[in-house]
């Protein structure tokens, strides 16, 4: 069932330099969707991250449904995991598997269904995108558009009760945002919690709740999406921050 995902004080630095979060305390709650929103390496990705458990803090706590992340066992990490729907800029897929079996070897490794589930399930997904000629191909071979669709179809295939979004709508076209933004709104009304980074504007109105803003690795702004102190470029749809005490 849906969870309830917390920060409590956590700061993060990569490879011992200086903190790129500080102190970041905030929560997301069973069919409540949460907007990042801060400029371009200013640490969205990686909040991202620590907020899915990708990252280990520096300091402060991980918590899901009031357990510290980072006390659960491996087996009881990896059973969390399966209930997100992970989907980051990046798009990694494993280079040496074709697309198809990169949709089924987590399907696969956590041996939920049968291989004949597995096939329906990955084979729907692939035609609704209009995937199919491409599903026996290797990752090197694809656009960057078809790898963003493929790593979409990974987080709708894993994703139940809890999802992380990485600017899912950048770059994507106009078919393929409305698809994005629509299955948003199906999981918020399921009951899924969701975390998105984002700098548009359509989406953000449309989809959250509450909105965190950053600036040099703290909150400025957390809370309801009506406070945000926000302006809107509506040439480039996207958002200009007005900084406010957090």
């Amino acid at each position: 069932m849906p969870f309830k995902l917390e920060l409590r004080d956590v700061s993060f630095a990569y490879d011992g330099g200086e903190n790129l979060i500080e102190s970041a305390s905030f929560s997301v709650c069973p069919g409540e969707v949460l907007a990042i929103v801060a400029p371009i390496g200013t640490g969205k990705s990686t909040l991202l991250k620590l907020c899915a458990g990708l990252l280990t803090p520096v300091k402060g706590e991980l918590l899901i449904d009031g357990k510290v992340f980072s006390d659960l066992s491996m087996i009881e990490q990896n059973e969390l995991r399966y209930r997100m729907g992970l989907y980051f800029q990046e798009a990694v897929l494993i280079a040496n598997l074709n697309v198809f079996d990169n949709l089924a070897l987590p399907l696969r490794y956590y041996g939920e269904t049968t291989e004949a589930g597995i096939s329906s399930s990955i084979n729907a997904w692939l035609e609704r995108l209009n995937l199919a000629p491409v599903a026996e191909s290797l990752p090197a071979a694809l656009s960057t558009d078809v790898r963003q669709k493929v790593s979409f179809i990974r987080t709708m295939l894993l994703g139940r009760d809890f999802f992380f979004w990485d600017e899912p709508t950048q770059n994507a076209d106009s078919e393929f945002t409305g698809l994005i933004e629509a299955e948003i709104l199906q999981q918020k009304r399921k009951g899924a919690g969701q975390i998105l980074t984002t700098q548009d504007r359509e989406l953000l109105l449309k989809s959250a709740d509450k909105v965190l803003t950053l600036d040099g690795g703290r909150i400025t702004y957390y809370g309801p999406l009506k406070d945000a102190g926000m302006v809107a470029d509506f040439r480039c749809k996207r958002l200009t921050l007005i900084n406010r005490k957090y």
